[in-house]
């Protein structure tokens, strides 16, 4: 029997729910799909799908199925990302996507939610655990 779990918003679900461990890893081509998207524009897309590690693989497979990036424009992302400690760039209505790592995880971690602040302290969290943010 195949076991599954079905909801009708991910973003809803993940809020209380973490999907990561759920998810299916993303291929190399889903990723450079991914990276293809109208709204943003990698840096190397090539080195991004193919030497992801399996946290990579399960944000971009978030990513694809959230629908942030069919939902909003990059200039909203952009200013939405204010006080997350994110650097996004916008070039042509695109964000750039970084090759560098730890830049890209933590454009992943914003881009799936994964980010929050603390409502009184206002320190920056990542979803789903007490650990603060790097």
């Amino acid at each position: 029997m195949d076991s599954k779990l079905l909801f009708h918003n991910f973003r809803s679900v993940n809020t209380f729910l973490p999907l990561a461990d759920f998810y299916e890893e993303a291929s190399e081509q889903q990723i450079k799909e991914v990276l293809g998207h109208r709204l943003l524009a990698p840096e190397d897309a090539d080195a991004l799908a193919t030497d992801s590690n399996q946290w990579f693989r399960k944000r971009f497979a978030m990513l694809r199925d959230s629908g942030i990036l069919d939902t909003y424009s990059a200039r909203q992302i952009e200013a939405r990302s204010k006080g997350y400690d994110v650097e996004i760039k916008v070039s042509k209505g695109r964000i750039v996507f970084p090759a560098d790592r730890p830049a890209a995880k933590k454009l992943l971690q914003f881009l799936n939610e994964e980010l929050f602040r603390g409502a009184i302290t206002e320190t920056l969290y990542e979803t789903n655990s007490k650990r603060e943010a790097d």
